[in-house]
């Protein structure tokens, strides 16, 4: 994923003039799904292991025993096999090993951020969709009790308002994209 984001900006500097030294900011958005574990170091752990995954099967247990209506009256959102909540409980059940080697579980597009600044954050969008309180824009402990996730919640990145909030290009993700740091 990070390679095909910084090709892609690399592409567009090189067909827009000038686009590297007139690049104020990136902005990074997408849906609040897809796992990514990274370490200390911030290097990937157990890379490709979510395709194995199937966590529908997660989403329909917690359907049968009402957990999912529990956890949809915090967050607002239905559990959907695509969400970061029900890929990180599956692969709690799963491959726990994996947990235990990561430092941080990011959504796709907040592993792109923190391979731009090294910063381990999340927008309250993404992060209450899938473990936190809609009201709040917190993680909610009771989400992640809900998930069988309590062991996991130092894996989540720190919540951050994208609005104000911003870090620097590091100079590796701007010579991977084409851009200035």
């Amino acid at each position: 994923l990070w390679r095909a984001a910084a090709t892609a900006l690399h592409q567009l500097a090189q067909a827009v003039p000038q686009l590297a030294s007139r690049t104020a900011a990136l902005a990074i958005t997408g849906k609040p799904g897809g796992t990514c574990l990274v370490d200390e170091d911030g290097d990937l752990v157990a890379t490709g292991l979510l395709h194995e995954l199937r966590p529908e099967h997660v989403i329909a247990r917690r359907r049968e025993d009402g957990r999912a209506s529990a956890v949809r009256a915090i967050t607002g959102h239905t559990m959907d096999a695509t969400l970061h909540s029900a890929e990180l409980a599956a692969l709690a059940e799963h491959r726990p090993e994996a947990l235990d080697r990561a430092a941080s579980a990011f959504t796709a597009k907040d592993c792109i951020y923190f391979l731009c600044t090294g910063e381990r954050a999340t927008d309250a969008g993404a992060a209450t969709s899938a473990f936190g309180d809609w009201r709040t824009g917190a993680y909610d402990a009771r989400v992640l009790d809900l998930l069988g996730l309590r062991d996991a919640a130092h894996l989540l990145p720190e919540i951050v308002d994208g609005t104000s909030h911003h870090d620097e290009l590091t100079t590796s993700a701007a010579a991977a994209s084409g851009l200035v740091a």
